[in-house]
């Protein structure tokens, strides 16, 4: 994983490891609250997609690829 500048800013100060740890988990979204959101937020979005008649199926894959791939990344089966 690679840090922002922003997220820098948020642990620079930290002189306790897991303090800094504790800090970057919940901007990276390592909390269940975030968690819960994002996987809701890519359930609506795929109960939302739909194949346009002016676009390949390859387009139409990339994108449930991607809502596929995300979830994944969350780190829920």
């Amino acid at each position: 994983m690679t840090m922002s500048p922003d997220g820098f800013k948020r642990i620079f100060m930290c002189e306790i490891t897991n303090e800094a740890w504790d800090i970057f988990k919940v901007t990276h979204e390592e909390t269940k609250t975030v968690k819960n959101y994002k996987l809701q937020m890519l359930t609506l979005i795929f109960e939302e997609i739909w194949m346009l008649e002016n676009k390949s199926f390859t387009d139409f894959y990339a994108k449930l690829n991607e809502i596929v791939n995300s979830r994944f990344n969350l780190g829920w089966e």
